[in-house]
């Protein structure tokens, strides 16, 4: 409303105010019309930092579906010029597309390391931090030894209130990093202080994943009532506010296979896929396949685990998979391989992760591959 009452004469105020409603929209979940906005700046706006600024709001609002917004990175870079503070967060979503649409943990990661040293040269800590953050996460991903340390320098200060509690800022990484070193009660105090924030002013879409990754953690810890109910609580949140859903079904269906009904979690999982089919999102696309095949296989039916479980495990090493922590599919492979009669091919999955995890120092991974080294 202030936008529109802004006098004629106010235009860079009345931009202004209008992308601060669109970025507000997209706090709020209400993605429409925050592209409307974001669209009508995109029409008259003829400053480099109002068209950028409207451009992140189109990226941000496709949600998991960023393969329908590939056109808006030329138009974007063209408009930035040579602003370090300009390309920064066009690199840092670049890095999202590269890893999202173009299944590459390997280029994504370089988007957001130049999204890092862009943002540090222009002084915009905000972006730097989120751009730190997605690096560490696929340094993690790719097993590189540097994670570690690029966490370090998104967690150092000076903070940045925002980024420090969103779902994509390094106090969510951090305990996805305690998981991987099967620290369960670390990784809960940090998602649960997370939660408890976001909760009282945090968007819709921060909340539903840290919902997701709290109920993922909880079915860890053996609590699945509790897993049940963040995991619903997080696709209503998607569901009213119209975001992707295909992350909060694959948590359903983790948490009805570990305390519900297994032919719920066949549904659930299968509408995972279908979503992330849908959205081409190859980030999520892998998990819900996964969940899908373990269901399967819990249910007898190896054979076509088995397949379920292969496509996993070709998107996941298409993306760049060094540690078999991020992403435990390989001894539910193992197994449903074993079960088809893929001796053979079971075995070479489990030397070829065994051999990860022994480098990476992944205790519950080497547990879980010696579970199915007895199935095969």
């Amino acid at each position: 409303l202030a936008a529109r009452h802004t006098p004629a004469g106010s235009a860079h105020t009345g931009t202004a105010r209008r992308l601060t409603a669109a970025e507000d929209a997209l706090d709020a979940g209400d993605l429409d019309f925050a592209r409307e906005l974001a669209y009508e700046v995109l029409g008259d706006a003829v400053r480099p930092a109002d068209r950028v600024r409207a451009w992140t709001v189109v990226v941000d609002a496709s949600g998991q579906a960023m393969s329908e917004i590939a056109d808006v990175f030329p138009e974007a870079v063209r408009d930035a010029g040579e602003a370090p503070g300009l390309l920064a967060p066009l690199h840092y979503r670049m890095s999202w597309h590269a890893w999202m649409v173009g299944g590459s943990a390997g280029r994504a990661r370089d988007h957001a390391a130049r999204a890092a040293g862009l943002a540090a040269r222009a002084g915009d800590r905000r972006t730097e931090v989120l751009a730190l953050t997605q690096q560490a996460s696929l340094e993690l991903f790719l097993g590189r030894p540097e994670a570690e340390s690029t966490l370090a320098a998104a967690l150092a200060a000076p903070h940045d209130a925002y980024a420090m509690s969103h779902h994509n800022g390094p106090i969510y990484l951090k305990h996805r990093f305690h998981l991987a070193h099967d620290q369960l009660d670390e990784a809960r105090a940090e998602l649960r202080t997370l939660v408890y924030t976001l909760r009282q002013r945090g968007s819709a879409d921060c909340l539903s994943q840290c919902l997701i990754g709290l109920a993922q953690l909880e079915i860890q810890r053996g609590r699945c009532r509790q897993a049940l109910s963040m995991a619903r609580q997080s696709l209503r949140i998607t569901e009213r506010a119209g975001l992707s859903q295909g992350p909060a079904w694959y948590a359903v269906a983790l948490a009805e296979t570990a305390g519900g009904s297994l032919s719920q979690a066949l549904a659930a999982a299968e509408a995972a896929r279908r979503h992330s089919e849908d959205d081409d999102d190859r980030l999520f696309l892998p998990r819900a396949l996964h969940a899908e095949g373990r269901i399967r296989l819990f249910g007898g039916e190896s054979g076509r685990a088995a397949v379920l479980l292969r496509r996993t495990a070709e998107l996941e090493s298409a993306q760049g998979q060094g540690d078999p922590a991020t992403r435990r599919w390989h001894a539910d492979l193992a197994e449903a391989l074993a079960r088809s009669g893929a001796v053979d091919e079971a075995e070479s999955v489990i030397d070829r992760a065994r051999a990860q995890a022994a480098r990476l120092g992944r205790a519950g991974v080497l547990a879980a591959l010696d579970r199915a080294a007895a199935a095969v």
